[in-house]
């Protein structure tokens, strides 16, 4: 009579198992906890690296359009122009950008030299991971405007 009782308990523990296995509740709340830190992970980097172009094409940006501005002018000079870049550069301050202005004049014409950096700090997921600062840098060389 014994092996009746237990093969009936082991039949109820199989049955058991078998039900474990087939059960779907909490599931989801497996798969997602499996699946959120990397889907976390590329969010970060997503932001990261919007954050990191947006300043990289401000900083293009600033250079770009102060030198359309000192082609149209006839004298300029060196402060002004830094000035003039690190006021168009939107989300950077301009305490953090390094502008270098010189003026070389060659013939009748002179020329306007730019060189901008500005050094990127990782916040988000480069700054999880470790990675060291990048130094985006913008150059241009245009004429001044030959007075009349």
């Amino acid at each position: 009579m014994p092996t009746i009782a237990l093969r009936s308990r082991c039949a109820r523990l199989a049955a058991r198992a078998l039900g474990f296995g087939r059960c779907r509740d909490g599931a989801a709340a497996v798969e997602f906890a499996l699946v959120a830190p990397t889907l976390f992970l590329a969010l970060l980097a997503l932001f990261e690296f919007g954050i990191f172009a947006w300043n990289r094409h401000s900083l293009e940006y600033a250079t770009e359009e102060t030198a359309r501005v000192v082609m149209t002018r006839t004298t300029v000079s060196d402060t002004q122009v830094a000035a003039e870049i690190k006021a168009r550069a939107t989300s950077i301050p301009a305490d953090k950008i390094t502008a270098t202005v010189t003026q070389e004049t060659v013939g009748t014409t002179t020329f306007v030299t730019m060189s901008v950096a500005y050094t990127y700090k990782y916040f988000l997921l480069g700054a999880l991971v470790g990675l060291e600062p990048i130094v985006f840098t913008s150059k241009a060389r245009v004429p001044l405007r030959p007075t009349s």
